[in-house]
């Protein structure tokens, strides 16, 4: 094992105990505003990117499309967001945030923020821009590789997206 390997190892060690941190606290803050982790990532899709398809942001979330659905299917039912035909595909309608869902994601995207303002004084710009680097690549190639292996055991004509 080289120690360029060891070392990524170290961060992957490292990433699990801060990824269950975060994501426990990002739960926290979510359900204090009545949205679930899996809604506000959608939330967060579509005020950052615009209206999408259930499709679409499965892909850019690197999550099954079912999964998003449901999120999808409460979001439309608590009137947080809307749908809209899709001219690019008939069957797979636009989703895209109401007022109501605008504003409730950007009410806790401040509080996260500031949060965030309090977490990064430990930290250099460039070691921000490092992490961001490091973490984009290991979901990248992690994805990749989960996909292969996913492919290698689904039984031929199984679509798993």
């Amino acid at each position: 094992m080289s120690e360029k390997s060891t070392e990524l190892y170290n961060v992957i060690r490292h990433l699990r105990p801060a990824f269950k941190h975060i994501s426990k606290f990002v739960e926290i803050r979510s359900e204090e505003i009545g949205l679930s982790v899996g809604t506000r990532a959608v939330l967060e899709q579509l005020a950052e990117n615009g209206p999408k398809s259930v499709p679409d942001m499965a892909r850019a979330l690197m999550v099954e499309r079912q999964y998003i659905q449901r999120c999808v299917n409460s979001l439309l039912a608590d009137g947080l967001v809307g749908r809209t035909p899709n001219p690019t595909h008939k069957k797979s309608w636009l989703i895209d945030l109401k007022k109501e869902g605008h504003e409730r994601f950007q009410r806790l995207k401040a509080r996260e923020m500031t949060v965030l303002d309090t977490v990064s004084t430990s930290l250099s710009p460039s070691e921000i821009q490092s992490a961001i680097k490091v973490m984009a690549a290991l979901s990248d190639d992690f994805y990749t590789l989960v996909r292969a292996e996913t492919a290698k055991t689904q039984p031929k004509g199984d679509k798993h997206d």
